[in-house]
């Protein structure tokens, strides 16, 4: 009963995967206009000396959810509806 879901989230991750890394990669020629997230897998992709760098990159595109998340749940105060 479960493959139907798990073949939906595998079509939908592949999607995903094609809009943030190679539409952008196919549409913009000049690499200084490349997002983030195709910056990273050019450069994991042309040389493995860059592991500090791509750990650095990694951390700032994880950040904004991560603070999102805390503010969310930690720092304001927990909202429930109707009471």
């Amino acid at each position: 009963m479960a493959k139907p879901g798990l073949i939906a989230v595998a079509l939908f991750s592949l999607r995903s995967l094609l809009e943030r890394v190679h539409h952008p990669k196919v549409l913009m020629s000049e690499r200084e206009l490349w997002p983030l997230t195709v910056g990273l897998f050019a450069l994991s992709e042309r040389q493995r000396d860059f592991c500090g760098q791509i750990t650095a990159v990694s951390v700032l595109l994880v950040l904004p959810a991560f603070v999102f998340f805390l503010r969310q749940s930690l720092l304001e105060e927990p909202r429930t509806i109707g009471v």
